[in-house]
């Protein structure tokens, strides 16, 4: 999931919700609502831990280096259903930000085994809301189809915009969409949206 500052909190609020058993790799210690948090000023410490917990999701705020996010994909491969925020600007950077980090020789590894494990990534914009009210969420989906998932272990650009157009991958959002659904419920102006966007024709 990528991220905006503030996201992270909320993004542990919901899980506190779910009736499900949440181990939360944290750095904080503001996610005590959740069934058992493992803070760690370095998350790979934490992340070895979590492999021996009988945990139904693993949830971590921020993946930051490449040996959280090799512990994290390693945590997918072997069973368990992990969540995990990152800071990047839409879905496709955030694809980007997970092999970034790896050096040339582990990428084609780190492809592969984000190919592989890889179900969905939400990206969220807040926008502010017409009435002045606060924020409210437009948001890319990409979602890891055959399509994707080749994209993905090819190393090729994924640009959810492009793939939209070219009809090559379906289950996306753009943010261009969510905007212009939040346009013509009213809930932000057009003037919010287009400046949201990044550029013109998202909003086509």
């Amino acid at each position: 999931m990528a991220q905006q500052p503030g996201i992270a909190a909320r993004f542990f609020g919901a899980l506190a919700d779910a009736n499900v058993n949440v181990v939360a790799v944290a750095q904080g210690s503001s996610e005590r609502n959740i069934t058992a948090v493992v803070e760690a000023k370095h998350a790979a410490r934490a992340l070895r831990a979590v492999a021996h917990e009988d945990a139904d999701l693993v949830a971590i705020g921020d993946l930051r280096n490449a040996e959280d996010i090799a512990l994290a994909l390693s945590l997918a491969h072997g069973g368990h259903l992990v969540l995990a925020g990152a800071h990047a600007g839409s879905a496709g950077d955030c694809l980007n930000h997970l092999i970034r980090p790896f050096g040339k020789h582990d990428q084609d590894q780190a492809r592969s085994m984000l190919a592989r494990t890889l179900r969905a990534v939400v990206a969220q914009h807040l926008v502010t809301r017409a009435d002045g009210k606060g924020c409210v969420p437009a948001i890319e989906l990409i979602v890891a189809t055959p399509v994707v998932s080749e994209l993905i272990r090819r190393g090729g650009p994924i640009d959810v915009g492009s793939l939209a157009q070219s009809g090559k991958a379906q289950k996306l959002v753009t943010l261009g969409d969510s905007l212009q659904r939040l346009v013509t419920a009213g809930t932000v102006t057009a003037d919010e949206a287009e400046r949201v966007a990044r550029n013109q024709q998202m909003l086509d």
